[in-house]
């Protein structure tokens, strides 16, 4: 099984567990997300984008999707094999996404906990966004990015 649906099932799984319903966006070609969760105190519609990487087998060190869509509220970065762990998932609020600017190529968060990614345009003139996760082979930037793992109980619709 390929590490994007091993992902996105993983999540799919946590997301439940915290009490949210929530399912997967069967035609995610046209939305920027894979996964609807609701939330009920709200009575909104959360939209969700999951990346997946296998840390030991793919040669991939960043997370390259779709994910300054206007309607995203959350990206997802799950590692498969990271540091021992069979997962390893950051959930990042889409308002805690910042473009990279010329000062900060080698950053990936910074002290407001902003997660840095990178826009880029493709062969057909769409952009895309990339986040950089090679940096987090080092201790002390894996320890800045702590406060997004695992924090599936933090899934709510913005305010």
């Amino acid at each position: 099984m390929r590490s994007d649906k091993i992902g996105k099932s993983y999540c799919l799984n946590e997301i439940r567990l915290t009490g949210k319903r929530a399912r997967l966006v069967e035609d995610s070609a046209e939305k920027s997300w894979n996964i609807e969760a609701l939330d009920e105190k709200a009575n909104k519609i959360i939209h969700i984008q999951i990346d997946s990487i296998d840390w030991e087998t793919e040669s991939k060190s960043t997370v390259k999707i779709h994910f300054m869509e206007k309607d995203l509220d959350y990206l997802i970065i799950v590692l498969l094999n990271f540091k021992g762990e069979e997962f390893t998932s950051f959930v990042i609020p889409h308002h805690k996404l910042k473009q990279k600017g010329k000062g900060d190529t080698f950053k990936l968060i910074d002290e407001d906990k902003c997660v840095y990614y990178s826009s880029r345009p493709d062969q057909s003139q769409n952009s895309y966004q990339t986040v950089d996760i090679t940096t987090l082979k080092h201790n002390d930037i894996r320890e800045k990015f702590e406060c997004y793992s695992s924090a599936f109980s933090s899934i709510q619709s913005p305010s």
